[in-house]
């Protein structure tokens, strides 16, 4: 099984209190409305844009196709910082 806090902790040299602080923001972050909103109007824009393209222009799509991609790559790590906050303070619960 894919260890998230040891890849956090190895890409980023945090302890775990630093993992947990940042996935406490990360979460904050994630449940404000101007997040939900921002995301939800970026998304609604490249689809919008993507359904305008033509058939025959597979390069526009593509661009456009890779915009969502990075928006779910950044809310993925976002959420990835959250389960890496839980895995931290479950490990220092198991160590008490």
């Amino acid at each position: 099984m894919f260890n998230k806090l040891r890849f956090f902790r190895k890409k980023t040299k945090l302890d775990e209190d630093q993992i947990i602080q940042r996935g406490v923001r990360a979460g904050s972050f994630l449940n404000t409305e101007v997040y939900k909103e921002v995301v939800s109007e970026l998304e609604e824009g490249i689809w919008q844009q993507f359904m305008a393209t033509e058939a025959d222009n597979p390069e526009s799509r593509e661009v456009l196709y890779s915009h969502i991609q990075a928006l779910k790559n950044i809310h993925n790590t976002l959420e990835g910082f959250v389960q890496a906050a839980k895995l931290a303070e479950h490990n220092q619960k198991t160590k008490r």
